[in-house]
């Protein structure tokens, strides 16, 4: 999977997060989805995704910084400057929210570890 692009790999990502939708949808009974330490991997796995997501912000942004820097950045609009001041802006805000997230997860990842199957 490493000769893939950037682009595909977060298409990757959507289609994997696409894929536990379907195999959560259930409320459980199945193999891999039928007691609360499934739960708990699971959201430690979201846990994981969430926290690696501020990076790959950062490096979009990062992306779109280099090439106005080398000139290399134009705007169907005719606005580049606006353009470019609403990614970052629209960025920033995304950074904030996967903050939050992050959080939540951890929250609820620490939470899902005290609970066990009970007969």
């Amino acid at each position: 999977m490493t000769d893939q692009t950037p682009a595909l790999h977060a298409r990757a990502a959507a289609d994997a997060i696409r894929l536990l939708n379907h195999a959560t949808l259930s409320p459980g009974g199945r193999d891999g989805w039928q007691y609360p330490a499934d739960a708990h991997e699971v959201v430690g796995g979201l846990d994981q995704m969430a926290g690696d997501l501020s990076q790959a912000l950062e490096q979009v942004w990062m992306l779109l910084v280099g090439l106005a820097g080398d000139d290399h950045l134009r705007s169907d609009r005719g606005e580049v400057g606006i353009d470019l001041s609403a990614a970052r802006n629209a960025l920033f805000d995304a950074h904030a929210a996967v903050d939050q997230l992050v959080g939540a997860l951890s929250r609820a990842h620490s939470a899902t570890s005290a609970l066990a199957w009970d007969e």
